[in-house]
C-alpha cells in the first residue's frame, strides 16, 4: 500500500516517481490525473535524463486548458512510482503552470495498465497489476 499527498493549496494529488533515462536518473512529483490521456512530463526533466523534446519532429496535439498545442511525444525507458515499473513509457513534452507543485502529470496511458483503488480518508492508493 502506497500513501499520496494531498497538496492542501492545490487540492492536487501528489505521486513520487522515478524517471530512468538512457543518461540519468531523476525524482520527480506527479499530479495524479484521470482526465488526462497522456503522461506529461517538463521538457527540462526529459532533457535531465538523456532525451531530446527538440529533435522530435512530428509533433501531436493535446487540448489543454489555453486550448490545442502540438507537443513532442517521447518514450522514457523506465517509470517507477507507487511501487510499480513500466518501460517505454510514451510521454508528452510540455510545462506545467509554475504555480502547480509538480513537474509533471501522470496520465491514463499509464494508469490503463493496472488497477487502482483510491482511499480518500486514509490517503492512501493502491495499485495492483490489471487481470
Amino acid at each position: 500500500m502506497q500513501k499520496y499527498f494531498l497538496d492542501p493549496s492545490s487540492q492536487v494529488i501528489l505521486i513520487s516517481a522515478l524517471i530512468v533515462g538512457p543518461r540519468n536518473a531523476h525524482n520527480i512529483r506527479l499530479i495524479l490525473d484521470t482526465g488526462a490521456s497522456f503522461t506529461l512530463i517538463s521538457p527540462e526533466i526529459l532533457v535531465r535524463v538523456g532525451l531530446d523534446p527538440v529533435a522530435v519532429l512530428n509533433k501531436r496535439p493535446i487540448t489543454t486548458a489555453s486550448g490545442i498545442e502540438y507537443v513532442p511525444f517521447l518514450k522514457i525507458p523506465t517509470l517507477q512510482l507507487l511501487g510499480v515499473e513500466r518501460h517505454d513509457v510514451e510521454v508528452c513534452a510540455h510545462s506545467l503552470p509554475s504555480n502547480l507543485p509538480a513537474r509533471g502529470l501522470l496520465g491514463l496511458n499509464f494508469l490503463r495498465h493496472f488497477n487502482l483503488h483510491l482511499n480518500f480518508l486514509d490517503k492512501e492508493l493502491k495499485i495492483f497489476a490489471a487481470a
